[in-house]
């Protein structure tokens, strides 16, 4: 009996470190998402790459009222050098909201979901980002890994650092690349990733991201990452402002 003890514990060992070698990342990737920009691109299949979205072509892109007027939390992707992912880590671990309710009201303004609900949201990036990220202590519960999400918007406005570059959203103006990555990163000093959507021939700004190592500081992304951008760089990026999708 007691073998067959040691034998049963050595299998959920080695099965909860096959896991966890399955869910070893290097960083994360950290996204804001630019909502009038995503709007404006919600109809272009060439909108934004695999990972960037979590909803349908053609499904309606609504604004939340309540929602900042800055830019908005897509997520914080645990990421592997070279490659996306890993995703997914334990299908045993669902969302649930409870654990983090105290947060609810924050997420509604600085994490909206611009498609369905915001549980739904949530609850994808829980399901497919966050419990990768779980495999580092300092993120292994939904309340840690929610509220250093929320805390690294809190300490990094992207629309105050294009501001303070002279970059504001117009309807007239387009920016050219170089000069969107550089306004951010003469406040962070790390070169950002800047996502674009595409409608028609026109380019929008709808995502801006920087890299956070796994000891949750700002670091320099793989050059892999900005393969990401889908901006063309010869052409103007359109910053549009609320209200023009």
């Amino acid at each position: 009996m007691m073998f067959c003890r040691r034998v049963i514990s050595t299998v959920l060992t080695l099965s909860a470190l096959a896991v966890f070698a399955e869910a070893a990342w290097d960083f994360m990737l950290y996204e804001q998402q630019w909502a009038p920009g995503v709007c404006a691109g919600r109809q272009s299949s060439h909108r934004l790459t695999k990972r960037h979205h979590h909803h349908s072509v053609g499904e309606e892109c609504v604004i939340p009222p309540n929602a900042t007027d800055g830019f908005t939390i897509h997520g914080s992707w645990p990421t592997t050098v070279g490659s996306e992912g890993p995703n997914y880590c334990n299908d045993s671990w669902p969302f649930n909201v409870t654990p983090i309710e105290s947060l609810v009201n924050t997420m509604d303004i600085y994490w909206p979901s611009l498609f369905g609900s915001n549980n739904a949201f949530w609850s994808h990036e829980w399901v497919k980002h966050g419990v990768c990220a779980a495999t580092l202590p300092a993120l292994n519960s939904e309340m840690k890994f929610f509220s250093f999400v929320l805390s690294v918007r809190k300490q990094h406005d992207f629309k105050s650092y294009l501001a303070s570059a002279g970059i504001a959203p117009s309807n007239d103006n387009g920016y050219q690349l170089e000069d969107l990555q550089n306004a951010i990163k003469q406040a962070i000093n790390v070169k950002p990733l800047i996502v674009c959507a595409t409608s028609g021939d026109t380019q929008y700004l709808a995502e801006a991201g920087i890299c956070i190592g796994r000891s949750l500081q700002i670091v320099d992304c793989d050059e892999s990452v900005y393969e990401e951008s889908k901006c063309d760089p010869s052409q103007p990026i359109m910053y549009v402002p609320r209200g023009s999708s």
